[in-house]
C-alpha cells in the first residue's frame, strides 16, 4: 500500500508539524523507507545511519515523525524503514524514539512526551547512562552498539555517491 494513504502531515497541539495516521494502521506495517542525501554532519531533521553518516531529505515526509519515549513506530534496520510497533489509531501522532538512531543530537531538547519512563533530556544515545542504553537494546541501531566499541556498521544501503 502506498504510504500517502496511511498518514498525513497536520499541525498538532505542540504547534509544529507532525504526521498523523489517516486511517488505522496495523502493527508491523511498513510506513517509510528512509532515503535522501548522505552527509557526515547531523542536522535537526537528519537520521543517523552509520557512525559518522547521516541521511537527510528536504522533501521526505519521514522528517516530520516526532519523538516519543514510548513510540508507536520503530526503525527496521534490515531495510531502514519505519514500521508500526503496535496498532495505531486514526488521528494518532506518529512517533519514534530518536535515541535509537542518534549518537548525538544536532539539536538536543527536553522531552515532553509525558510517558512514565520518559528519558528527559534527548541529547543522543552516547550521552545515556548504561542502564538507559540497556532499556533501548532491542530497538537501537547497530551503529550505536558498534560505536560503543568504536566500530561502524553501514551495509544496508546501496547508494550512488552523495545520495541514498
Amino acid at each position: 500500500m502506498h504510504s500517502q494513504s496511511l498518514h498525513t502531515i497536520k499541525p498538532w497541539i505542540e504547534g509544529g508539524p507532525g504526521l498523523r495516521a489517516r486511517r488505522d494502521i496495523a502493527e508491523g506495517t511498513k510506513l517509510y523507507r528512509v532515503s535522501g542525501m548522505l552527509s557526515a554532519l547531523p542536522t535537526r531533521t537528519s537520521l543517523q545511519v552509520g557512525a559518522a553518516l547521516h541521511i537527510d531529505s528536504a522533501t521526505a515526509e519521514w522528517r516530520f515523525i516526532e519523538h516519543s519515549c514510548a513510540p508507536n513506530l520503530h526503525m527496521d534496520f534490515v531495510d531502514w524503514s519505519f514500521r508500526a510497533d503496535r496498532d495505531i489509531a486514526v488521528g494518532e501522532l506518529l512517533t519514534f524514539n530518536y535515541l535509537t538512531t542518534e549518537a548525538r543530537m544536532a539539536a538536543p531538547f527536553t522531552c515532553s512526551c509525558g510517558e512514565s519512563e520518559c528519558f528527559g533530556e534527548i541529547s543522543g544515545f552516547a550521552k545515556l547512562a548504561h542502564d538507559l542504553k540497556e532499556r533501548l537494546r532491542n530497538r537501537v541501531a547497530p551503529h550505536l552498539w558498534a560505536g560503543e566499541a568504536g566500530g561502524c556498521i553501514f551495509g544496508a544501503f546501496q547508494a550512488m555517491p552523495g545520495t541514498l
